[in-house]
């Protein structure tokens, strides 16, 4: 395999690994907005982290060859990929300490403890998502999952002739033989 061939075969092996990610980031949407999830459920809050890093993984990789490109993301859809990749890394993938800003009064992830009548309560600070939000965020989803399908068809092509009829080919990502 040539080095070109094998950029490809990452290149395909990455798309075709986001295509199902955003496949199951639309699938989390549909279901936050038919089921209509009460925010206080403990499956609102698996719903949100699975849509947030879900969604990041196609971008995030240790692997630069292996991840798809911020460029893909198409004019339109940049801001709120931006800030669905923030939330993802610093709120829902990790914890970081200074958290994000929220409406210029407080970081999201402070930690609160009210002690009061012999006791103490703990709380920390979270967002939730509005449903006109998740329903912006199912669309990105299509059009990622249409746009990733595309690319790895289109790399696909240039090499379809190399793989086996009727049989499994496993893609090897690894190495180059």
């Amino acid at each position: 395999m040539t080095p070109e061939e094998y950029d490809d075969v990452r290149q395909i092996w990455a798309l075709t690994h986001a295509f199902f990610d955003f496949e199951q980031v639309e699938d989390i949407c549909e279901n936050l907005l038919t089921h209509n999830t009460n925010r206080e459920e403990p499956i609102y809050r698996a719903l949100l982290t699975a849509k947030y890093v879900t969604y990041g993984r196609a971008f995030k990789c240790n692997n630069p060859k292996m991840k798809i490109a911020d460029d893909l993301v198409p004019a339109e859809h940049r801001e709120l990929h931006r800030q669905m990749i923030e939330l993802r890394d610093k709120l829902y993938a990790h914890t970081d300490s200074n958290g994000l800003p929220f409406k210029d009064r407080f970081n999201i992830n402070r930690v609160t403890i009210i002690r009061q009548f012999g006791g103490r309560q703990f709380w920390v600070d979270k967002i939730q998502s509005l449903p006109a939000t998740v329903q912006k965020v199912k669309e990105i989803a299509v059009r990622m999952k249409s746009i990733s399908g595309d690319e790895r068809d289109r790399l696909l092509m240039k090499h379809e002739a190399k793989i086996p009829v009727g049989r499994a080919y496993y893609f090897n990502v690894t190495d180059m033989n």
